[in-house]
């Protein structure tokens, strides 16, 4: 799908799946969320730049690790990339709200999200974590609902 953006013309998508790794998630509110950190990764890059998405499972947790070769961030840039409203896009476009809403959609699923960059040049990396099974609670919802 975002092969088709203006923004990805130039630019490297590489997928790495891993083998039957598989989320317990509502994969309705989980796309909107992958297509911001391709996106955001995308608007980050220059042409010749290249987005590499890995999936893989990590103590316990299904782990999207989308690693990109653009513009990167500064320390102050980290401390407050998930607050509402924060934004230092280099389009000039976007409302700072991409990367918050992200964050609390991670968060209501049991998961976290995390931002990383060595510095400014120097690429930047998002990790996405969600859990393989279900809270304890839904589970027991669903068997007293199944009895």
């Amino acid at each position: 799908m975002v092969q088709h953006l203006p923004n990805c013309k130039g630019k490297k998508i590489i997928f790495e799946p891993a083998a039957h790794v598989r989320a317990w998630v509502n994969s309705q509110e989980i796309k909107p969320v992958v297509l911001n950190l391709v996106v955001n990764a995308l608007d980050s890059m220059d042409e010749g730049g290249a987005l590499t998405v890995a999936l893989r499972q990590h103590d316990g947790m299904a782990e999207m690790e989308f690693t990109d070769t653009g513009c990167g961030m500064a320390a102050e840039t980290l401390e407050n990339i998930f607050e509402p409203f924060f934004t230092r896009s280099r389009t000039g476009k976007g409302t700072g709200l991409g990367l918050s809403i992200s964050h609390r959609v991670i968060s209501q699923h049991g998961g976290e999200i995390d931002a990383y960059s060595a510095g400014l040049n120097q690429g930047s990396t998002f990790t996405v974590r969600l859990p393989l099974q279900p809270p304890l609670a839904v589970k027991e919802e669903t068997l007293a609902h199944a009895a």
